[in-house]
């Protein structure tokens, strides 16, 4: 019965979005279309919002997100420069865990912006999936991450081509900073069946990991450059090309750019209060037992 009530909530959320959404871009019109207060038609407003999206939106938001993944690249440094010179592990990582946790708060802002580039390419137009370059979840694999983490493959030219997301972003870094020294994998797999998490020592551990997350971080920079690129006027100009969808660059009309718009804040819907939310607090019907905490985002 909860579960039931839990998806009538959903629906009723839809339904006050829409509402609220259709207010605010149609107002109150006279006969002819127009804002009656305003003597803007919807045709103006329209163009108004998709125009603004990019530089007053996207592009400042992605512009903070990189710059707290700078910060969160100099802490990792000066992490793995402690292990080398000293065997210091908790004092430094305990600063990238903090600079960690402030660029996770400023990307997701950036999850209800999945668009273009970001956003899936089988559901999103001109999709490219940078989102799940830099965060991949619910896609992830912790034992994955330490058996790259043994190997050393992670310092391969081609580690990143050659594996799947979940091997590497935001996600993957949380875990090399946020876990214990043991492998998150049980005896019968490898780092743990073969000896060679053990072999490796605390120290050893965490000096791969502080390495590990170096590699990951600058592909992060790189993958959220890449973003910053193609939105900035000066570059792809993909807000241009929102803004002018009447030219038919991306978007085959204004109406067809606001929609994708629309589309991408439904992550608050399916995302944010479905997953994140109803999951681990056992409102969902793929949730078997009371609550389902090993569901909660994050370790």
């Amino acid at each position: 019965m909860e579960k039931m009530a839990g998806k009538q909530l959903s629906w009723l959320t839809l339904v006050v979005m829409s509402t609220a959404a259709g207010l605010q871009l149609k107002g109150c019109k006279n006969g002819d279309g127009d804002d009656t207060a305003t003597g803007v038609d919807d045709s103006t407003l329209v163009a108004e919002i998709i125009s603004g999206v990019g530089p007053n939106v996207v592009l400042p938001a992605l512009n903070d997100f990189n710059n707290s993944l700078t910060e969160l690249q100099t802490a990792v440094t000066a992490w793995s420069d402690s292990i080398s010179s000293s065997g210091d592990v908790p004092t430094a990582v305990a600063a990238v865990q903090e600079k960690w946790t402030a660029a996770m708060r400023y990307w997701q802002r950036l999850e209800v912006m999945q668009l273009g580039p970001a956003g899936d390419p089988l559901n999103v137009i001109s999709g490219n999936g940078l989102r799940d370059e830099i965060y991949s979840w619910p896609t992830v694999n912790r034992c994955r991450i330490d058996q790259k983490t043994a190997t050393g493959q992670y310092l391969e030219a081609d580690f990143i081509e050659k594996n799947l997301v979940h091997t590497y972003g935001l996600d993957a870094i949380e875990h090399l900073i946020f876990s214990s020294d043991d492998s998150i994998c049980n005896a019968a797999v490898p780092p743990v069946s073969d000896g060679s998490w053990d072999a490796m020592g605390q120290e050893g551990v965490w000096a791969a990991r502080a390495s590990f997350a170096t590699v990951l971080t600058e592909h992060l920079i790189a993958t959220t450059t890449d973003l910053i690129t193609t939105w900035d006027p000066a570059g792809g100009d993909f807000s241009g090309a929102v803004a002018r969808s009447s030219a038919e660059e991306v978007y085959t009309s204004d109406e067809e750019a606001l929609d994708a718009i629309y589309d991408a804040f439904f992550y608050l819907e399916t995302d944010t209060k479905d997953r994140k939310l109803a999951q681990p607090l056992g409102e969902r019907d793929e949730c078997e037992t009371e609550i389902c905490p090993d569901d909660l985002e994050g370790l």
